[in-house]
């Protein structure tokens, strides 16, 4: 199954947003992992936050996010770039005439509706916890309650 990467900025959000690969090739049950690069050229702290869209529709409920940037707003200072990780995985149960996924993300400016102090403060400690956590052992749940166990290849 390949999976293409589409992203997008909403008009008025000046950020430079793109994928670090057009698309992958996976197999069904595989965790995958993609990154995201996203950049600030503005002279002022923004916030952001992207909307993931997903076709076929069909696909949707065989694709399940397990870390994503779309989770949680993001929030760069001025001239600030960072790489946002994104894993997947497509279900084993993705009807066989599914041969290709897109799946699109839309990059929105939520600055005026946002606490920067707080999601600032908020992300920082969602930093340090994912530090303290990456040598323990992960089990992924997926929406319906299936228990995936990674590789560590992905």
């Amino acid at each position: 199954v390949t999976v293409e990467f589409i992203t997008r900025t909403n008009s008025g959000m000046p950020w430079e947003f793109r994928s670090e690969k057009g698309g992958v090739r996976v197999n069904p049950g595989e965790l995958k992992a993609v990154n995201f690069v996203v950049r600030n050229p503005t002279d002022k702290v923004m916030v952001g936050q992207a909307v993931p869209s997903l076709v076929p529709f069909k696909a949707a409920e065989y694709f399940h996010k397990t870390e994503c940037f779309c989770f949680e707003r993001q929030v760069l200072q001025p001239g600030e770039e960072m790489v946002m990780p994104m894993r997947f995985i497509v279900g084993r149960e993705l009807p066989k005439n599914v041969q290709s996924i897109s799946l699109s993300y839309s990059l929105y400016d939520v600055t005026d509706r946002s606490d920067i102090a707080s999601l600032t403060q908020q992300a920082s400690s969602t930093k340090d916890s994912l530090l303290n956590e990456s040598n323990a052992a992960k089990i992924i749940v997926t929406n319906d309650s299936t228990v995936l166990e990674p590789s560590g290849n992905g």
